[in-house]
């Protein structure tokens, strides 16, 4: 019964009363008494998930929980918490890619980090191919070179959760057009991007995407890669309350699931409407200390448990409950 309940609270269908808006949810610091515990469980799930995942992804040790474990070892891409650790990014990352020193302030190095982000990623190609393209014909070069014809060798249409059928390999002659026309502030800047710079660079505001499906999580994504590369200065926690709020996805479902967030308010025709940026802001603040107490001591300062690492574990969190790979029970 209680566990119902505690659904019904996380999907903002507990009520006080109708409004304009239809019915508004319960502020998280309102949360009935009898409901406290049970959302103190879903945080230990959350804290039992980081400290599992660690133990499978850098401990190299089985978990009680096999489907969680499978899905680490098979698609660590789509399921690790710790993105920089994951195939993906570690080939990007290698000496020859698009992060590397010597390419990631050129056109070449940003041409080939919206390839993987926009195209490749989550592929086999991304993860064993060569990452760094000089031009449209040199990455088609590169792909005929693999003697692989299987599109999704190359792109994979569900590489950040839902099945995507506009995701397609010739969005390289875009990226290539379109960076002639805006161009990458890193070309001419050798200091540190402001973050938020960065990521409006890759997604400006209010307006539709300025690359093919470089949406907000995509633009998003860039800017991290640009962060742990050198290029782009950290975010303030007030920024990240800001992407959190602009992306308006995982992270957030993950907040709400676990009590950190006031669930958002429920229209009359079934629509969710955003938090706010202060509260976004200050639920990832609480989340953030939980991931980084979560993790063993000497994995906070080998890998790095920002503010980067904390939404992205709000994210895999997300997933992973969707994916039936943990349960809140």
């Amino acid at each position: 019964m209680v566990s119902s309940i505690v659904n019904d609270f996380a999907a903002g269908m507990l009520t006080r009363g109708p409004d304009i808006h239809g019915r508004i949810s319960l502020p998280i610091d309102t949360v009935p008494r009898q409901l406290s515990g049970a959302l103190d469980h879903r945080i230990v799930v959350l804290k039992k998930f980081v400290i599992d995942c660690d133990s499978v992804v850098f401990g190299g040790h089985h978990i009680d929980n096999r489907a969680l474990c499978d899905a680490l070892h098979n698609n660590p891409d789509h399921f690790s918490p710790f993105r920089e650790s994951a195939p993906t990014r570690t080939n990007m990352r290698s000496g020859g890619g698009p992060f590397a020193p010597d390419n990631v302030r050129t056109l070449a190095g940003v041409f080939s980090a919206l390839v993987s982000r926009g195209i490749t990623f989550g592929t086999e190609f991304s993860r064993r191919g060569r990452s760094l393209f000089t031009s449209p014909d040199d990455f088609r070069a590169a792909c005929r070179d693999t003697g692989r014809r299987d599109p999704q060798y190359f792109c994979n249409p569900s590489a950040y959760g839902r099945y995507n059928p506009r995701r397609s390999t010739s969005f390289v002659d875009d990226y290539w057009k379109l960076l002639q026309i805006h161009r990458w502030p890193a070309l001419d800047d050798a200091g540190l991007i402001p973050f938020m710079v960065c990521f409006r660079f890759f997604k400006p505001a209010n307006k539709k995407s300025r690359f093919p499906e470089i949406g907000d999580l995509t633009a998003y994504l860039l800017t991290a890669d640009y962060i742990y590369a050198g290029v782009v200065a950290k975010p303030t926690l007030e920024e990240m309350g800001t992407i959190i709020h602009i992306i308006n996805k995982g992270a957030v479902k993950a907040l709400e699931t676990v009590g950190l967030l006031s669930t958002r308010l429920t229209t009359q025709g079934g629509n969710r409407v955003t938090s706010t940026v202060e509260e976004c802001t200050e639920a990832f603040r609480r989340s953030h200390d939980l991931v980084a107490s979560s993790a063993p001591e000497q994995r906070r300062a080998a890998v790095g448990l920002d503010y980067i690492v904390t939404e992205n574990t709000l994210c895999k969190f997300s997933r992973a409950l969707s994916c039936g790979l943990i349960s809140l029970e």
